[in-house]
């Protein structure tokens, strides 16, 4: 895995893909997004270390791999299920963190934050209890009888 380069030149610490075995990558059409869309891939990206566009093209080449197996997105196996709600609960205590901070700050100056800081949590956390459900659901029929 190749580490990527600053504008400096320095040593960055984003992950790109690694070189394919079944030879050079050529491009391939152009995917669009919309800005909501892009945000949410360069978010995830980044908390996992990748550029946005090798996170892109790595889940999207695993996605349809699956696809190709014959395998649906239900069909995750017990470990990524698992990454999936540990990364969930990491997630849900920064935003119980980020809760503390503001209710401290608050409590300390008598001033809240910005409106727009406090809908961004609350679409953070909105996404994670959405995903949360996702992972109930793929669940659910392996543990009830």
């Amino acid at each position: 895995m190749a580490s990527a380069r600053g504008k400096d030149g320095s040593a960055g610490s984003l992950r790109y893909r690694d070189h394919s075995l079944h030879g050079i990558r050529a491009p391939r059409g152009l995917m669009r997004f919309s800005d909501h869309e892009w945000a949410t891939i360069v978010a995830v990206a980044a908390r996992a270390g990748w550029s946005p566009a090798a996170w892109a093209q790595q889940v999207a080449f695993a996605f349809a791999t699956r696809r190709q197996q014959g395998l649906t997105v239900g069909d995750e196996s017990g470990d990524e299920i698992l990454d999936v709600l540990q990364e969930v609960r990491r997630m849900l205590a920064n935003i119980g963190g980020n809760i503390n901070d503001v209710a401290r700050t608050t409590n300390a100056t008598g001033e809240l934050p910005s409106a727009d800081a406090l809908a961004e949590m609350l679409v953070l956390l909105r996404e994670r209890v959405q995903l949360l459900d996702t992972c109930v659901a793929v669940l659910r029929p392996g543990l009830m009888p």
